[in-house]
C-alpha cells in the first residue's frame, strides 16, 4: 500500500518560487525596505566606486537572506545577493541618476520604494600654457614671419588623454610640432594691415579648452635705402656719403640707383662698393658708376650719379657668397666728393636726393630675378614720418616711381612690387661761428624757443624794427629751413613745427606746392582765399590804416599800421596748429589796396600765390611806394619760376642782374619802370634761353643810386 503525503499547494509554491499567495500572512510575504539609501555619491570619473546597499524586513527590521538586489538603471553593476554596487571609470562624467530595487520572493520594491540617488562623477579641467601668451592676447607679426612658442598641457585625470591642435585663417598657418612641444605660427604675405585669429584647442576626455590668439598682421616691411645726414662738413675737404641698405625679408640680387647733388658745391671724385657687398663680404661680382647729365633733359639737375651693382650668379665658376650680408643695415656703396672752398657757401645745407628719369631708376631686383622692387615711399631727412612720394607727376621727378611703372612688364617678366622706402639726405657745411644762429631769432644762444617765434611774428607786424639786438644776425637766424632765404612765412611755420615737436633741426628746405592759391580783395572789403592746400599762415600788406577782422577760427590775427601801410599776419599761436581753409579770411578792408600777399602750408611748404583787387590801385595816390625796396623772391627755393618784387618811389631805369656763386652773371634785364610796385618773373634760364643748373643764386637790383641784393635757391 502506497503512502499518501498531502502537501499544501500554496506552501509548496512559496517554498519553491518565493511567491506569496494572495491570502498569505504579512509576516511571511513582505516587500523589503531600504535602510541606507544615499542621496548622493561622489567619485572622480577616472576612478571606481562601490557601495553596499542594505534592505530589511519591514516587520522585524532585520536583514533576510532571501532578499535580492537589482540595478534598475544607471551605471555599474550590483551583486544581487550581497547588495554591493560597483561603478567606474565613467566615460561621460557629470551627475547622473541611479536606481536600485530589492525583492523578497515575488514581492519587489518599485517607484518610491526603490533606492534613488545621484552619482556625481567629477572631471577635473585640463591645463594649457603657451609661452608667455595670456588668454585673448594680441600679437604683432609681419608678413612671412615665423614665430615659435613653447607649449605645455596636461590633465590630472589619468584616464583622459589630452590632445592639442590648431585652427588658422587665410593668412596664418599655425601648427604643433616637435612632438607637441612647440606652437609654430607662420604668416603668409599680407597686403594690408589686418587682425586675424588662430585657436589652440586642447581636447581631453569630454572637456575642451579653446585659447584664442589674435594676430595683428602687418605687410612685409619695405627695404630701406637711405642717404646720410652729414653735419659740420669742412669746406675744401673730402666728404664720403655712405648709401645704406636694410631689409628684413627681401634678398636682393642687384640695384640701379640714380642720385642728385649740387655740383656747384660738391665735386664728385669716385664711388666704391660697400665692404659688406664687396670682396670682404658677399663678393658681388659687378659694380660700376657714371656721373654727369644723362641724355637730352634740360630740366634735370646737372649733378647726377648712376650706380649699378649686381651679385651676378649666372656666369662663370665664381659666384657671390651671399645676396644680403648677415649684418644689416649695411653700406651698398660710398660716394666720394671734394667740397667747394667758396666761403659764400658757409653753413649751406646741400640736399642729396634720389632722382627718377624713368621706371628703371632706383630699382632693385630680387635674388632670383623674378621681382623688381621700386619705391613704396620717399621721405626727406628732416621729416621722416611724412611720405612725399607722388606717383602722378610724371618723369623726370624727385618724387618716386610713377604709376606707369606698376605695369611696365608683361607676362613671364619680373613682378613689380613697391617695397623700397627711400630716405633723402644732406651735406651741411660747417659754420665759422661757434653755434648756428638758425632759429635763435632773439640771439640768446637758445634756438627754437617760444620767444624766438614771438620775435619772428613781431617782424611781420613791425618789419625790421622788431629786431633790436643785431639786425643782420636776427635776419640770418630766420632762415630756419635752410633755403637761403630769410624772413619768409615758410621759415615761420617751420619754426612753429619744431616748437611743436613735429620737426627736428636742421629743417629741410621747403617743398613747393603744385597748387595755386588765389587771393581776391573784393570791393565790399573782404579778402577771399581759394586754395587746394591746407594753409597755416597768410601775410598781407595793405595801403593805409586798416583794422581787419578775422573771419576764420583757429589762427591768430595780428596787424600794425606803420604810418603808410598796414602789415597783417594770420598764423598759429606759438606751439599750436591752426588750419586756414578756402573761404573768407578777412573783412573790414574796404578802401585799402592790397599790395602784397604771401602764404605757407601747414607743412611749411611754399605756395604759388596769385592775388588781385577789384579796386584799381593806380587810382589811389596813397598806394604808391615812397621808398626803394627789393623784396625777397617768392617762392624760395623754387623749381620752375619765381617772382621778384621791388618798389620804386619814382620812375627809374632799373637793372636786374642774376649771378651764380662764382660771380658769373647768368641773366640781366634793363628797363624803364614808373613809380610803383613791380613784379618780375624769372624762369631759371639765362639770357640765351638755356636752363641754368640747380644751386644758389643772387639777384641784384640797381635803380639810380639805389642798389640791393637778395639770395635765392633753384632746385630741380
Amino acid at each position: 500500500m502506497s503512502r499518501l503525503t498531502i502537501v499544501c499547494l500554496p506552501t509548496l509554491f512559496a517554498l519553491a518560487l518565493f511567491v506569496c499567495p494572495a491570502l498569505a500572512e504579512p509576516e511571511t510575504c513582505w516587500i523589503p525596505q531600504f535602510v541606507n539609501c544615499p542621496d548622493t555619491l561622489t567619485m572622480n570619473h577616472c576612478d571606481s566606486i562601490s557601495y553596499r546597499f542594505k534592505a530589511v524586513n519591514p516587520h522585524s527590521g532585520k536583514p533576510d537572506h532571501a532578499i535580492r538586489y537589482h540595478l534598475v538603471w544607471g551605471p555599474g553593476q550590483i551583486d544581487s545577493l550581497t547588495g554591493k554596487w560597483t561603478a567606474g571609470p565613467i566615460e561621460y562624467p557629470g551627475p547622473m541618476g541611479v536606481e536600485i530595487s530589492a525583492s523578497h520572493g515575488s514581492r519587489e520594491t518599485s517607484g518610491a520604494e526603490n533606492c534613488l540617488f545621484v552619482l556625481d562623477a567629477t572631471d577635473r579641467w585640463p591645463w594649457l600654457a603657451i609661452g608667455n601668451i595670456s588668454f585673448g592676447d594680441t600679437l604683432d607679426l609681419q608678413s612671412f614671419e615665423i614665430v615659435r612658442y613653447p607649449i605645455a598641457y596636461g590633465d590630472s585625470d589619468l584616464c583622459d588623454q589630452p590632445r592639442v591642435y590648431t585652427t588658422g585663417s587665410a593668412s596664418v598657418y599655425p601648427s604643433i610640432k616637435d612632438t607637441g612641444e612647440n606652437l609654430i605660427i607662420e604668416v603668409l604675405n599680407v597686403a594690408t594691415e589686418s587682425v586675424e585669429r588662430v585657436n589652440v584647442l586642447l581636447h581631453s576626455g569630454p572637456k575642451m579648452i579653446i585659447q584664442p590668439i589674435y594676430l595683428r598682421l602687418h605687410p612685409r616691411p619695405p627695404m630701406v635705402v637711405r642717404l646720410p645726414n652729414l653735419k659740420g662738413v669742412l669746406q675744401g675737404d673730402y666728404v664720403h656719403i655712405d648709401v645704406s641698405f636694410d631689409s628684413k625679408y627681401q634678398q636682393i640680387g642687384g640695384y640701379n640707383l640714380l642720385i642728385t647733388y649740387d655740383n656747384s658745391a660738391l665735386a664728385f671724385q669716385s664711388a666704391t662698393m660697400g665692404s659688406a657687398f664687396g670682396a670682404e663680404g658677399c663678393s658681388w661680382e659687378y659694380f660700376t658708376y657714371r656721373y654727369g647729365a644723362e641724355g637730352n633733359c634740360p630740366s634735370c639737375p646737372t649733378g647726377l650719379i648712376r650706380v649699378v651693382g649686381m651679385a651676378e650668379t649666372n656666369n662663370g665658376p665664381s659666384h657671390p657668397l651671399c645676396n644680403n650680408p648677415d649684418s644689416l643695415p649695411a653700406t651698398l656703396f660710398t660716394l666720394n666728393f671734394l667740397t667747394s672752398i667758396d666761403r659764400t657757401l658757409e653753413c649751406a645745407l646741400l640736399p642729396i636726393r634720389f632722382f627718377w628719369l624713368s621706371c628703371e631708376d632706383n630699382m632693385m631686383i630680387s635674388h632670383d630675378g623674378w621681382e623688381d622692387y621700386i619705391s613704396s615711399s620717399l621721405a626727406d631727412f628732416d621729416d621722416i614720418g611724412r611720405n612725399i612720394a607722388n606717383p602722378f607727376v610724371g618723369f623726370p621727378t624727385y618724387l618716386g616711381a610713377q604709376i606707369t611703372c606698376d605695369t611696365i612688364f608683361g607676362t613671364n617678366r619680373p613682378a613689380i612690387t613697391r617695397e623700397i622706402a627711400f630716405v633723402n639726405g644732406f651735406v651741411e657745411f660747417r659754420c665759422q661761428d661757434e653755434w648756428d644762429l638758425r632759429g635763435d631769432v632773439n640771439l640768446n644762444g637758445l634756438g627754437f624757443e617760444v620767444a624766438d617765434y614771438v620775435n619772428f611774428v613781431q617782424y611781420f607786424e613791425r618789419g625790421l624794427a622788431a629786431f633790436t639786438i643785431n639786425v643782420n644776425g636776427q635776419i640770418a637766424a630766420t632762415d630756419v629751413n635752410h633755403d637761403g632765404g630769410t624772413l619768409s612765412l615758410t621759415d615761420l611755420i617751420s619754426m612753429n613745427r619744431v616748437i611743436r615737436g613735429e620737426l627736428t633741426p636742421p629743417v629741410n628746405p621747403p617743398r613747393i606746392s603744385p597748387n595755386v592759391t588765389r587771393i581776391l580783395h573784393a570791393a565790399p572789403g573782404v579778402v577771399d582765399v581759394v586754395t587746394s592746400d591746407t594753409l597755416a599762415a597768410l601775410f598781407f600788406i595793405f595801403m593805409g590804416d586798416v583794422s581787419p577782422v578775422l573771419m576764420q577760427t583757429g589762427p591768430e590775427l595780428t596787424y600794425r599800421f606803420d604810418g603808410t601801410r598796414t602789415r597783417v599776419l594770420i598764423a598759429p599761436r606759438p606751439g599750436e596748429s591752426a588750419d586756414i581753409m578756402s573761404g573768407l579770411v578777412l573783412s573790414n578792408t574796404a578802401g585799402h589796396a592790397l599790395l602784397f600777399s604771401q602764404a605757407a602750408t601747414k607743412w611749411g611748404d611754399s605756395v604759388n600765390v596769385m592775388y588781385g583787387s577789384i579796386t584799381d590801385i593806380g587810382d589811389n595816390p596813397t598806394s604808391l611806394p615812397t621808398a626803394f625796396a627789393l623784396h625777397p623772391n617768392y617762392p624760395n627755393p623754387f623749381n620752375a619760376s619765381t617772382v621778384i618784387s621791388f618798389d620804386l618811389p619814382r620812375a627809374e631805369n632799373v637793372t636786374l642782374d642774376i649771378v651764380n656763386l662764382l660771380g658769373q652773371r647768368v641773366y640781366t634785364r634793363t628797363a624803364q619802370y614808373n613809380q610803383g610796385t613791380h613784379n618780375f618773373t624769372w624762369d631759371g634760364t639765362d639770357n640765351s634761353g638755356r636752363t641754368v643748373a640747380s644751386g644758389v643764386y643772387y639777384f641784384r637790383l640797381t635803380a639810380g643810386e639805389y642798389s640791393a641784393t637778395q639770395k635765392m635757391m633753384l632746385l630741380k
